[in-house]
């Protein structure tokens, strides 16, 4: 699906009006624009995503299910997490497909992403 590499390409540039601009109609009434850019902004300093793997895809009717494994470079040390340190994410986003394309319903939070996860039921 061209549309989840676009939207993790997107995250990778750090393009939040882009990557907003891919969340579902019911996100974006929810969420304003300069919030989620503030906010995305802020959960990714820690974080490089590196690479994603698709594994496996589910379609069902307008919805699409895209088990994925992210691959992310740590950028600071902590206590916890060397700097450099390559850490592995698997998780599944929701896309739904309407009339103008696909959108990210879930874009999966991988521990420090709090706006990827569903806010709204959709439409």
């Amino acid at each position: 699906m061209k549309s989840v590499c676009d939207y993790y390409q997107y995250e990778n540039s750090s393009s939040w009006d882009k990557t907003y601009d891919m969340r579902t109609a019911a996100f974006r009434r929810l969420v304003p624009v300069a919030k989620y850019v503030k906010q995305m902004t802020n959960d990714s300093k820690n974080w490089k995503l590196e690479r994603i793997q698709i594994v496996d895809v589910q379609f069902r009717g307008n919805k699409a299910d895209v088990d994925t494994i992210f691959f992310e470079r740590r950028i600071l040390e902590d206590e916890r997490i060397p700097k450099g340190a390559i850490m592995k994410f698997r998780g599944n986003s929701i896309w739904i497909k309407n009339e103008s394309g696909w959108f990210c319903y879930d874009c999966v939070t991988r521990a420090h992403f709090a706006l990827n996860a569903p806010l709204a039921s959709e439409d």
